[in-house]
């Protein structure tokens, strides 16, 4: 039996394209994308944070340690209060109070 005649074999172009949601998954990456932003981004700032604050840089990254590990110590709490709702809805409210957060 050749490899041609194979039922299995799919033709380059001929498969049927999977209709992918785009408006969503464009939601899900901005929001991971400003999620692990918010938290990394401190790190690479410690100078002008440490400057800003009239303080040292040690300081500064003790800082930013205790917030990385208050996010920590909420996600798992965080994870089981919002296990019955529905995702979009919490994934749109985490999205509005993270930029209510960062712009008062």
């Amino acid at each position: 039996m050749s490899l041609s005649s194979s039922p299995s074999r799919v033709e380059p172009g001929s498969a049927p394209r999977a209709n992918l949601p785009i408006a969503a998954l464009s939601g899900l990456a901005a929001s991971g994308f400003l999620c692990i932003v918010t938290e990394t981004l401190p790190a690479g700032l410690l100078p002008q944070i440490a400057y800003g604050l009239r303080i040292s840089e040690a300081i500064a990254g003790q800082l930013v340690a205790i917030y990385a590990l208050g996010s920590l110590l909420a996600a798992i709490p965080l994870t089981s209060l919002t296990q019955g709702l529905p995702r979009r809805g919490v994934l749109v409210g985490d999205d509005l109070l993270l930029c209510r957060r960062q712009h008062p």
